[in-house]
C-alpha cells in the first residue's frame, strides 16, 4: 500500500493509543484543587518587540553584504547543476550529470548558509515594514503552492519522483525563511 494511504489509518489508531494510554496514566480523575495563593504584587508588563530594528555594526554591514553576494553568485551554479542533472532537460554524459549533481549540492549548501546569514541581519536591521510583510507572507504562500504543484507533477508523472525529491528542497527553505520573515515581522509591528 502507498504511504500516503497510512495516514488516516495510522492517526486514527495513534489518537486511540493516546487516548488508552492517557486513562492508564490516570487522566480520568479530575485535577486536585489548587491551593489558594495570596494575591500577587503588581504584574510586571510584558516586554512589547520595538517597531525599529537594530542597526548593524560596520562589520556587521561587511558580512551582511557579503553573504549576500555569495548566496547570489551559488545561485548559477546550482540552477546549472539541476538543469545539466536532469535527463529530461539535456542530454548529456552520465559522468558529467553527476558531476553537476555534485556541483548543485556544493552550490545549494552555499546558497542557503549565505541566504540565511543575509536574511538574518537583513531583517534584524529592519524595522516594520509593511511591504516586507505582506511580500514574506506572499512568498511564503507562493512556496507552498509551488510544493503543492510539484506534488501534482508527481502524481501526473511529469517529474520522476527522484527529481521532485531534489526540488523539494529548496521551495521549503524558502517557505521557512519567508514565514520566519513574515512573523519577526508581525512581531515588531506597532501595536494600537
Amino acid at each position: 500500500m502507498h504511504e500516503f494511504f497510512l495516514v488516516i489509518p495510522v492517526w486514527i489508531i495513534t489518537t486511540v493509543v493516546y487516548l488508552v494510554l492517557a486513562a492508564v496514566a490516570g487522566a480520568r480523575q479530575p485535577a486536585p484543587a489548587l491551593p489558594e495563593d495570596p494575591p500577587a504584587a503588581a504584574m510586571p508588563r510584558p516586554v512589547v518587540p520595538q517597531a525599529g530594528g537594530t542597526p548593524l555594526s560596520p562589520a556587521g554591514k561587511v558580512v551582511m553584504y557579503l553573504a549576500g553576494i555569495l548566496a547570489l553568485l551559488a545561485v548559477v551554479p546550482w540552477l546549472g547543476g539541476l538543469v545539466l542533472s536532469n535527463p529530461a532537460l539535456v542530454e548529456v554524459s552520465s559522468s558529467l550529470a553527476s558531476a553537476a549533481r555534485q556541483v548543485a549540492t556544493y552550490a545549494q549548501i552555499v546558497l542557503v548558509a549565505g541566504a540565511a546569514v543575509w536574511l538574518h541581519l537583513w531583517e534584524k536591521s529592519q524595522a516594520w515594514s509593511n511591504r516586507v510583510y505582506w511580500a514574506s507572507g506572499a512568498v511564503a504562500v507562493a512556496a507552498l503552492a509551488l510544493l503543492l504543484a510539484l506534488a501534482v507533477a508527481v502524481f501526473e508523472g511529469w517529474i520522476p519522483l527522484g527529481d521532485f525529491k531534489a526540488y523539494l528542497v529548496m521551495p521549503t527553505l524558502v517557505y521557512f525563511a519567508a514565514g520566519i520573515v513574515w512573523m519577526r515581522h508581525r512581531e515588531k509591528r506597532p501595536r494600537g
